[in-house]
């Protein structure tokens, strides 16, 4: 984790403030983590999201939420670690939310039009440990550009790739499994600068 120190809500609100939002019902003391606990619980099977392709549902959350952050903390994401998602809207983002809460790492969302460029950017400005993206989506393919941009960048970190829009542009390499668990299927690709990335594809479905 680098030396960048957070701002906290200490910083940004008074205590009178502060006591007045939890007062109001604004604020609630419940975290991420206890209110996908409490609604996986009550809600079960009930579907929570949908993205036209697939449904989630409040315990496959909460599940594959709770496999995927076993899977970053064995990757070595460190409480206050920053993650990079980015991804469309799809079922696969609520779980990587939910994961990277869940391993006490801070999100650090990617628009999925971003390039090159601004990925770049991005990774150095908050001092990624990991990123989490999708293999491709309207025919830009995110794995091939972060091994890219970490190699322009001297830099190597866990890369995570989650499902396509459309086939790989390398249809023999990489190896998908129905793993969830964000720990064991290493993406082989022929390039020299993939050793720079310990990219591993993965799903977050059952």
């Amino acid at each position: 984790m680098s030396g960048v120190q957070l701002p906290t809500i200490r910083d940004c609100y008074s205590a009178e403030d502060v006591a007045h939002f939890y007062a109001a019902g604004w604020w609630r003391s419940e975290t991420m983590n206890d209110l996908v606990d409490e609604h996986a619980a009550k809600l079960g099977d009930q579907v929570f999201a949908s993205d036209r392709t697939t449904t989630l549902s409040f315990a496959q959350l909460h599940d594959r939420s709770m496999r995927a952050a076993v899977g970053l903390r064995n990757a070595g994401v460190k409480p206050g670690d920053r993650v990079v998602v980015q991804m469309p809207n799809w079922t696969e983002l609520i779980v990587a939310v939910a994961a990277v809460t869940r391993s006490s790492g801070v999100n650090v969302p990617v628009m999925p039009f971003y390039r090159h460029n601004e990925v770049a950017y991005v990774l150095e400005d908050c001092d990624a440990a990991a990123v989490i993206a999708c293999e491709s989506f309207y025919k830009h393919h995110y794995q091939n550009m972060y091994v890219d941009v970490l190699h322009t960048l001297g830099r190597s970190m866990p890369v995570f790739v989650t499902r396509s829009s459309g086939p790989s542009p390398h249809p023999s390499t990489p190896i998908r499994t129905n793993d969830s668990s964000l720990k064991n299927e290493i993406v082989h690709r022929q390039n020299p600068q993939a050793r720079r990335v310990r990219s591993r594809v993965v799903s977050f479905h059952d």
